[in-house]
């Protein structure tokens, strides 16, 4: 047998052996989607008052997009850097930390709205980008500590249905809100609130994992185990002995998810200008078409994954949806209200569900337990790249325009390309996986995941 299949069996029995409480296990993944809630309800807020942005400080597109660059810009390194810090200081004092950080970064946002300083808000980005892109590293490591692996892409679903749960609040609430109240300060404020709910999360999340490994010697000798596998220094030799399969997931998910998160920062501009929307009505269909229907579709994703498998398949047919979406809109006409608008949409929805839960669930199968921290680092540093380079490209593109037309014209034809390399991208990671590890059933009825013999169904986690 292969070794990493057998790595990846035996870590099924391995956790199966552990039985953690399964009512605490669900407690700590409701507290895993809350400290998770305040990042994602604030990172898109920039988005959901463009224009009130543009107008009150007169900043033009690239000074827009630079609110989403400088956020993931030190993140090209900080998440390899966060992922050592999990896998060296631990989960607990790692959620604390990144939470604090997401809220001190919308402090400083609000602060930039009050003061009508721009920097100040750019500086209020950059410290949320440091603990907004680490934070759901800390979320992956805690998942696959607390599930096992045939439940952890339902697991991952579920924390993945909160992250939609949240940008879908925003969306559909800080346009109203501001409408209501004409108030951006009052808006930041609101952003601050649930980032303090976040903190509060992750201090009750520590707390309860603390206990839990008190209590449970078998769980903390499991972690103690991976931290003292652990070498802390940053090389470039261990980072690249990652095998083909991985670094192929991570750049197809880079470039996947860049084309679709710089799409959507633009989204609601876009739909007012192309059909006839005001601000209110684009974020109300952006709340029902593509957070809603991810929402809902969520945790569907995570059970197809631990049921079915073929995650390398449903890879392959989400990163080709974002290019035909983005195709689709350039043949639409402009119009009014027109239901075809809708169509697209929907398919982003369903991208922002099945693309990201495969991407993340298949990074433990290609990665060793011990090194999950720093998997899951270096993935998102990849990420980062095109997170902070497509809304530069984008807003450029968009100021050279003869026309707001024009210009997303040229911005969606730029996405529509950066998708289809991505959809190349995850046809090799198919052909690099020969053992198809990313195809696999990991379950309690898998023949393969219940060796060594001794395991039984009675072994495994219920």
């Amino acid at each position: 047998m292969n070794p990493r299949t057998l790595e990846v069996e035996q870590l099924t029995l391995t956790k199966s052996q552990i039985e953690p409480d399964k009512k605490l296990s669900w407690l700590c993944l409701l507290l895993i989607c809350l400290f998770l809630f305040g990042r994602y309800y604030v990172h898109d807020m920039p988005q959901a008052i463009e224009k009130e942005l543009l107008d009150y400080l007169g900043l033009s597109n690239l000074q827009y997009n630079l609110l989403f660059s400088v956020y993931s810009v030190p993140n090209m390194i900080l998440p390899l850097v966060g992922g050592y810090i999990i896998d060296k200081l631990g989960i607990r004092f790692s959620v604390c930390l990144f939470s604090l950080l997401v809220f001190i970064g919308q402090s400083f946002f609000f602060l930039g709205i009050y003061q009508k300083s721009y920097y100040c808000m750019i500086l209020g980005r950059t410290i949320l980008g440091f603990g907004g892109e680490t934070l759901p590293i800390a979320k992956a490591v805690a998942i696959i500590k607390w599930f096992p692996v045939h439940g952890q892409a339902f697991a991952f679903g579920l924390a993945m249905a909160a992250t939609k749960l949240a940008g879908m609040s925003n969306s559909f609430l800080t346009p109203r809100l501001y409408g209501s109240t004409k108030s951006l300060n009052f808006v930041a404020i609101i952003g601050i609130t649930a980032c303090i709910l976040s903190v509060i999360a992750a201090a009750f999340f520590s707390f309860l994992d603390r206990k839990a490994e008190r209590e449970n010697p078998r769980m903390k000798n499991l972690e103690a185990d991976r931290l003292r596998g652990q070498s802390y220094a940053i090389g470039l030799k261990e980072i690249a002995a990652f095998q083909p399969a991985y670094w192929y997931l991570a750049a197809s998910a880079a470039l996947s998810m860049g084309s679709f998160f710089a799409f959507l920062n633009q989204a609601n501009a876009y739909l007012q200008l192309r059909n006839g929307m005001t601000a209110v009505e684009a974020g109300g269909l952006l709340t029902i078409l593509v957070y809603f229907v991810s929402l809902v579709l969520c945790p569907v994703a995570g059970i197809i994954a631990d049921k079915y498998g073929h995650r390398d398949r449903a890879i392959i047919v989400m990163n080709s949806t974002i290019v035909l979406s983005l195709i689709f809109l350039l043949v639409l006409p402009d119009s009014t209200h027109s239901p075809l608008y809708y169509i697209p949409f929907v398919a982003f929805g369903a991208y922002y569900a099945f693309g990201p839960a495969n991407n993340w669930c298949s990074v433990p199968l290609l990665a060793k337990y011990e090194e999950s921290g720093r998997a899951f680092g270096v993935a998102f540093s990849i990420l980062n790249i095109t997170l902070s380079s497509m809304p530069i490209f984008v807003g450029l593109l968009q100021d050279s325009a003869g026309s707001p037309h024009q210009g997303f014209f040229r911005a969606v034809v730029l996405l529509a390309m950066t998708g289809a390399l991505g959809v190349v991208l995850a046809v090799k990671m198919k052909i690099a996986d020969k053992d198809a590890l990313l195809s696999k059933v990991y379950n309690n009825e898998n023949n393969q995941s219940k060796e060594p013999e001794e395991m039984t169904t009675e072994d495994a986690p219920q």
